[in-house]
């Protein structure tokens, strides 16, 4: 189902058709490219000056993709990502 989807997607797994489509193509899907952008602010959930310096430096017509694809982090959220990720 979807939890399967969003684990292989965090996995890098081809078996999520992004990475399928990514190895076939050869070009990033702008699902992936989302979903790296959503990766890298991840990264970020535990510093807002960090988490804002990289959020506003992507383009902003993939913003809301990016902030949604953080979702997909939801079972690695820990409790010092609220207050950043709130602000």
């Amino acid at each position: 189902g979807e939890t399967q989807r969003t684990e292989w997607r965090r996995a890098h797994r081809i078996a999520h058709i992004d990475f399928l489509e990514l190895y076939l193509d050869r070009v990033a899907p702008t699902g992936l490219a989302a979903f790296r952008a959503a990766e890298i602010a991840f990264t970020h959930l535990t510093d807002a000056a960090a988490l804002d310096t990289y959020l506003r430096s992507l383009d902003p017509s993939t913003l809301e993709d990016t902030i949604m694809g953080i979702a997909d982090y939801e079972p690695a959220f820990v409790e010092e990502m609220v207050v950043p990720t709130s602000v």
